[in-house]
């Protein structure tokens, strides 16, 4: 996919994830699974929600909030296999359904909103292309960013779309038509597929269908294309196999989106190993992250991960004590989960944040690629 010798574009912060990072609070994080394949899924959520409700209540969540959510999560299953609900006590901040049951239900009551499941998945939405073909056209479906758009591709089907033996004389000159009735089609699904491509800055286009087909379709899209597609199970007949290219789709995304993350922390290392543009471990991603330094954060979230920091209304004052933070300027210092602390702080800066596995380079789970390096900020006075 085009990666050799770049970091991944993870995107500028978005902004609905910075306001609810930023907005003051307190407010109730809840991740819950809502599978609807499950028997009786709506008492399934309901009664996964009841143990998250009593946890949040013992926490001191008021009455009104959790009443909020649990109107959030009586059709959930209807919408998704899991949902992600922010709520302060004026109501809901956010509601978000996801594709995939969480990797670890929570519900949480803080200052703060834990946003590093709800980032996790949205580093997932990678923007892309499905194009089912024949050789009489294609139905094409663009997906990105919670968007998705389907187009049906008719071909001209004027011409033959199948060789025969008619024999004599004009064999050749029919089967050319054929042949060429074919590329013609071929040449409008390519047309659409690089229009899609580029409206969904699509990192995969996957492609399936008729053999001849796609590899027409291969051979019409633009050069620049090329690397990104991807085969998969599937045509357009109405048995054509939807849960085989879907189950495909699913395995190439998630190779896509770990493919980044490698990418991403192979920069980081590269950087590390210059002595430059890397922050590696609590105490050096706090310091940049209060110089405005991180261009993206790196972090690990364990829903059992309680080390925490302190922070004032700026997102960038921050500290490992309340007198630390007290200490630039800040007045009633707050104590938070290191990672929500972190991600707040970077989202308010106009970061990206990755969340990345346990496994890896970064010392305590945190870490971070930086806007300028070691020297720049020699220059401006201070080093990280």
């Amino acid at each position: 996919m085009e990666r050799a010798g770049r970091t991944p574009q993870v995107g500028v912060a978005p902004q609905d994830l910075v306001r609810l990072a930023t907005e003051p609070g307190p407010v109730a994080t809840v991740y819950l699974a809502t599978p609807a394949s499950v028997e009786n899924a709506a008492q399934r959520s309901a009664s996964g929600w009841k143990t998250h409700r009593y946890e949040l209540e013992t926490h001191g969540a008021p009455q009104e909030v959790l009443d909020h959510i649990e109107a959030q999560v009586a059709d959930a299953h209807l919408e998704g296999e899991g949902v992600a609900i922010v709520a302060g006590v004026e109501g809901i901040r956010l509601v978000e359904h996801l594709p995939e049951v969480p990797r670890a239900e929570r519900a949480r009551w803080s200052d703060l909103a834990s946003l590093a499941p709800l980032l996790e998945h949205r580093q997932a939405d990678v923007g892309h292309v499905v194009a089912i073909v024949d050789r009489l056209g294609a139905d094409v479906t663009a997906r990105w960013r919670g968007q998705e758009v389907s187009e049906t591709v008719k071909g001209d089907a004027t011409f033959p779309i199948t060789r025969v033996q008619p024999g004599g004389w004009a064999q050749k000159h029919y089967q050319l038509k054929v042949q060429d009735s074919w590329e013609r089609n071929a040449h409008q699904v390519a047309a659409e597929v690089t229009r899609l491509a580029d409206e969904a800055e699509a990192e995969l286009i996957v492609i399936a269908g008729d053999v001849r087909a796609t590899q027409l379709l291969r051979a019409a899209l633009p050069g620049r294309l090329g690397a990104r597609v991807r085969e998969a199970a599937g045509t357009r007949a109405a048995d054509g196999g939807d849960a085989h290219t879907d189950r495909d789709l699913h395995r190439l995304l998630r190779t896509a989106v770990a493919a980044d993350t490698v990418e991403l922390l192979r920069t980081f290392q590269q950087e590390q190993g210059q002595h430059d543009r890397a922050a590696n471990g609590p105490a050096a991603t706090l310091e940049a992250l209060r110089r405005s330094q991180v261009d993206v954060l790196l972090i690990h979230d364990d829903p059992g991960d309680e080390r925490t920091w302190w922070y004032g209304t700026d997102p960038l004052v921050l500290g490992t004590s309340a007198g630390e933070v007290e200490s630039l300027g800040a007045e009633g210092a707050r104590r938070g989960r290191l990672s929500d602390v972190a991600i707040r702080a970077a989202l308010g800066s106009g970061a990206a944040v990755r969340v990345v596995p346990a496994a890896g380079p970064l010392e305590g789970g945190i870490g971070a690629i930086l806007r300028w390096g070691q020297q720049a900020g020699a220059d401006q006075g201070g080093s990280v």
